[in-house]
């Protein structure tokens, strides 16, 4: 039998995403095996991420030691057009590509088309500060290609209208296969897609 303070290790472990309980346990054996120095450099680490990352007040990305990120700071990048989307790595993604030069409003989530209910988890007055903050003209839905994305984009677009924005909506265009997620398409699909992007009526 496995010692309670290793299983709640390894329980912790599981908590994480994609972590199952055959890797939780191997991840744990690892830090086992690990001399202190390892501990040490790794438990810094994570301090220092709870610590000095935090979350853009403007646009949900990540920043350190300002309150707003570096995209919303940077005055030559394009402050009235918005790409939304839905995680962070996307966020990411698209500024590899090098073919958006925008302002960026991250979700942090995705609604549910098994699950839609009344419950709303999208932060519809942070993302009116930042429309107001920096007078957007033009927003880009850059949602994942999938049920939940859609579901959305499509939410995200009648609140805008319904508050009676007065802004330009498209959506990702060709490029991206139906039921695939951002993070996973090559660069230059991606770039397709965002250079085809279709105005949303």
């Amino acid at each position: 039998m496995l010692p309670k303070e290793f299983e709640f290790f390894i329980d912790a472990l599981k908590s994480l995403p994609s972590i199952s309980s055959k890797s939780a346990k191997r991840i744990a054996y690892y830090f086992l095996g690990s001399d202190n120095l390892y501990y040490e450099t790794f438990l810094k680490r994570l301090i220092e991420l709870k610590q000095k990352i935090k979350f853009c007040d403007a646009c949900n990305n990540l920043t350190v030691d300002s309150n707003f990120c570096d995209i919303c700071n940077n005055t030559n990048r394009d402050q009235h057009k918005l790409c939304i989307v839905s995680y962070l790595e996307d966020l990411e993604k698209i500024e590899h590509s090098n073919c958006y030069a925008g302002l960026y409003y991250v979700l942090n989530c995705e609604l549910s088309a098994k699950n839609f209910s009344n419950s709303n988890p999208i932060n519809f007055a942070k993302l009116e500060q930042m429309i107001n903050k920096f007078e957007i003209k033009e927003v880009l839905f850059c949602t994942n290609a999938t049920a939940n994305g859609e579901l959305t984009c499509l939410c995200v677009k009648n609140y805008l209208q319904e508050k009676k924005y007065q802004l330009d909506y498209y959506r990702i265009g060709l490029g991206i296969p139906i039921n695939s997620e951002i993070e996973y398409i090559d660069y230059e699909s991606l770039k397709h897609a965002i250079n085809n992007k279709k105005k949303i009526i």
